[in-house]
This record gives C-alpha cells, structure tokens and sequence, in this order.
C-alpha cells in the first residue's frame, strides 16, 4: 500500500511540471532524434493552445546552437492560410540575427497546430540544440479575449549527430593495422 501511495504522489509531482495539452505551447517534434554526420535533421514546429485561450499572436525566435547550421524553413498550410498575412511572416530580417517566426489573427489562434518544418545542415558530430524565445520586435502573445499577455511553454529540441557507420568501420580497421604492426615489431 505505501508503495502504490509514493508511486501515485512521484506521478502527480511529475503531472505537475508536464505541459498539458492545450496548456500555452510552442515546441518541436520530434523533441529529440540521431542524425548522421552530412545528413540533414528536420523538426516540426507547432503551437497547442487551448480553445479557452486562444492567442492574437506574437513572434519566436529560432536559436540553432552547436553543430547545426540554419538551412530552411517551410510554412505549413495552417500558417499559410489562417494567420493574418500582414502580421504573419518568417525570416531573419528584423529585430536580430536570429531566425523568426511570427504570425497573428485578431479572430484569435487556438488548438494543436502545426506551424512550419525546420530544416538544419550538420556540420559536426556532436550535440546540437533548437530553442525558441519571445521575439524582441514582434513581442509576447496575448489572449485573443481580454488581451492580457500570455507566458507560453517554450520547448526545445535535441539534434545528435553521429558519425557514419562506413567511417567508425575505417577507423577501428586502422587501429586494428596499427595494433598489428605495434606487435610485429615486439618479436
């Protein structure tokens, strides 16, 4: 009985700090995923807003950091067709250097959207992020019923990068020549 209890209690505190769906979120999925070194990674960007509290819209930046370079970003249909296309737009041509995203509806945005594919070049292995921020030009979001600014859930992204196969293979046939020479010359 007290191992069902501390089960139920560890189940509510993580609940606590989950986003829930329709809970203010804007993330990428997949959240996390192994790419080869040369390939490129590609994540969707979507929003979750509950009905209740739909959003006029605001702007994200996009931050790329470790071995992941910027190679593109495609609308989805929903962004392209639903968004007010004087506000709505991305692109790395206002506010900093960073990639953007921003779009708004005065008739309010709601549900579980999908935004826009991201696509990243790799450059190295290693790990690389994909974060978002509130852009400093187009600003936060705000409720599309009273107005009152709204703090979205931001999630991030993983991107690993590996090395190819055919490239581990070469290099532990080349410690193997080398550890077989190493001996021959021993005798």
């Amino acid at each position: 009985m007290k191992t069902l209890i501390r089960t139920l209690v560890a189940a509510a505190a993580v609940a606590l700090y989950l986003p829930t769906s329709g809970a203010a979120t804007f993330g990428w999925e997949p959240a996390n995923q192994t790419v080869l070194l040369g390939d490129q990674a590609s994540v969707t960007l979507f929003m979750d807003f509950a009905e209740g509290e739909a959003t006029l819209g605001g702007g994200l930046d996009i931050d790329i950091s470790g071995p992941l370079a910027f190679a593109s970003f495609t609308p989805s249909a929903y962004f392209l067709s639903a968004t007010d296309a004087a506000f709505s737009g991305h692109g790395s041509t206002r506010a900093d250097a960073d990639y953007e995203v921003h779009f708004g509806q005065f008739a309010g945005l709601s549900g579980r959207r999908d935004l826009g594919v991201l696509t990243v070049d790799t450059l190295a292995i290693g790990t690389g992020r994909i974060e978002l921020a509130t852009n400093s030009f187009w600003g936060g979001f705000y409720r599309a019923d009273n107005g009152n600014p709204m703090n979205p859930t931001l999630l991030g992204a993983t991107v690993n990068v590996v090395p190819e196969p055919a490239t581990v293979s070469l290099l532990l046939a080349g410690v193997g020549l080398v550890g077989v020479a190493a001996r021959r010359r021993r005798r």
